[in-house]
């Protein structure tokens, strides 16, 4: 064989044992690929070279272990059952407790009591601005707050509401405020903030417009106050936003008793007065405090008295019709007095009005009333 032939030979030999091996491993390859790659992204479960993080760290990472074992991760288990992420059921049980929190604080469920019953006469001043789509009312004028023992005994305001543009006005009245049963007493926190929920009458332009409207009285460090009275009870009237205002006195009030020692005399008889002045705090008689006082006959009668009322300042008895009478209490917190009632005078309920007012107290006026029959 020639030299020639032998070289063609070897070299077929060799191109074939190339193919062979090419062939062989192109195949292998294309099994692998088909068996494991993009082909079909389930399939990655069946291969051990993509699942398993030792031979591929690229795709043995979280999402492939997901697919390949979901029972090695607890992303799945987070969501069927939220006991076993803390983290999300703390979450939970967190926002409950704060929408709870909230909701009670709006209540006026979440108020707890601190300290002893508060005992006193709050005075302040309406300051305030409410916003509707038309323009902006600003509302001022006078409030007061009475509390005895923890339950309040009165609470007023006076307003007039006045437009951006100066072009419109009126009034507003809060008054006749009845403490729901459960929240009656008042505690005086340590910051001097009081807290009240209720119902109350709302008026406007001196009449009555809303009954029973709910209401929320908050006083926040003895400062300010905040007025909320229900949106739907008063038809949107405040568009949802309060009457704030601010604390001018807070202070223990004074407490007045006027005890008529009849309460019905004939025409002509006499009517003891007899008042008794205390600290509403400490219940002690308070001596040297000024008596002013007007005992109105059943014509005209009290309606006039009754108006004044609403007002938040104490009741100026020298510009009310009547027999007036004053003076000062004895070291007992009593002063006493005798007013005749005349003959030919209208028989029916008279009204005695007080006022007192004792240095470092505020003044406050109270009415008693009694009947004359013939």
């Amino acid at each position: 064989m020639s030299s020639s032939s032998r070289s063609l030979i070897l070299s077929l030999i060799l191109v074939a044992t190339i193919m062979s091996f090419l062939s062989y491993h192109l195949y292998g390859f294309k099994e692998t690929y088909a068996n494991g790659g993009l082909v079909n992204n389930s399939n990655l479960v069946n291969n051990s070279t993509f699942a398993s993080p030792t031979t591929n760290t690229t795709f043995g990472s979280t999402t492939n272990s997901t697919f390949a074992a979901p029972q090695q991760t607890t992303e799945p288990s987070t969501f069927a059952s939220p006991n076993i992420n803390p983290t999300l059921e703390n979450t939970t049980t967190s926002n409950s407790t704060s929408t709870s929190t909230e909701f009670q604080q709006a209540t006026g469920a979440s108020v707890q009591p601190q300290g002893p019953p508060a005992n006193l006469a709050a005075r302040g001043t309406i300051n305030s601005l409410v916003t509707v789509p038309q323009t902006k009312w600003i509302a001022a004028g006078n409030w007061s707050m009475d509390v005895n023992k923890g339950n309040l005994t009165g609470f007023l305001t006076n307003m007039s509401f006045f437009d951006e543009r100066g072009t419109a006005t009126h009034t507003h009245e809060f008054l006749n405020f009845r403490p729901d049963a459960d929240y009656k007493i008042i505690a005086q926190l340590p910051n001097s903030s009081l807290f009240v929920r209720g119902v109350m009458d709302v008026g406007t332009n001196h009449k009555v417009v809303w009954k029973s409207v709910p209401t929320i009285i908050d006083i926040k460090g003895g400062k300010t106050i905040s007025i909320s009275v229900n949106d739907k009870a008063t038809n949107s009237h405040f568009a949802s936003q309060p009457i704030l205002g601010v604390v001018s006195n807070l202070a223990s009030g004074l407490k007045v008793q006027i005890t008529p020692a009849k309460s019905t005399v004939s025409s002509g008889d006499d009517q003891p007065i007899n008042v008794t002045v205390s600290d509403s705090t400490s219940n002690e008689p308070l001596a040297g405090v000024k008596i002013s006082g007007v005992m109105i006959d059943a014509s005209p009668g009290a309606k006039v008295l009754i108006k004044n009322m609403n007002s938040t300042e104490p009741i100026e008895t020298s510009k009310i019709e009547g027999k007036k009478f004053s003076g000062v209490t004895d070291e007992n917190g009593q002063f006493s007095v005798t007013e005749p009632i005349s003959t030919g005078k209208k028989l029916g309920t008279y009204t005695i009005v007080v006022t007192a007012s004792g240095k470092g107290y505020s003044p406050i006026s109270e009415i008693e009333t009694f009947k004359v029959e013939k």
